[in-house]
């Protein structure tokens, strides 16, 4: 059983997150900061036929530790070129289509991204994960 960082069961944390939600048909457009964000330990969440367009940070986020989720037939365009004051976002800074931070068994197909800033889709993992 994989323990956290403060001891936590991540089996049990999922367990008790958002499962089995459906985001369907939904236009985010000039979101200030993301525009789907998918908190830790989250477990089969679908996102799909959705447009998210013109966001500040990336996209799609996908925090550590979520688990199962299908993104599907989504135009995701223009993300992480700009912070919420305005400013352009420049190097390492800039942000992608859809963010996969440190969670695993996902389904993404059929999406078109479109113009992000640093890359479509980045895989990752921080440091304090």
């Amino acid at each position: 059983m994989r323990k956290g960082i403060h001891g936590e069961d991540h089996d049990a944390l999922r367990a008790q997150s958002p499962t089995n939600v459906v985001v369907q048909n939904v236009s985010i457009i000039d979101s200030e900061n993301t525009g789907v964000y998918l908190h830790k330990y989250t477990v089969g969440v679908t996102i799909k036929d959705s447009i998210i367009k013109n966001t500040s940070s990336a996209g799609l986020y996908l925090a550590p530790y979520g688990r199962n989720h299908r993104i599907e037939n989504n135009l995701i365009e223009r993300s992480g070129h700009t912070k919420p004051d305005g400013f352009p976002r420049l190097g390492w800074y800039q942000r992608e289509g859809i963010a996969i931070d440190a969670s695993s068994e996902h389904i993404i197909s059929g999406n078109d991204i479109i113009d992000s800033a640093l890359a479509g889709i980045t895989l990752y993992k921080n440091c304090w994960e």
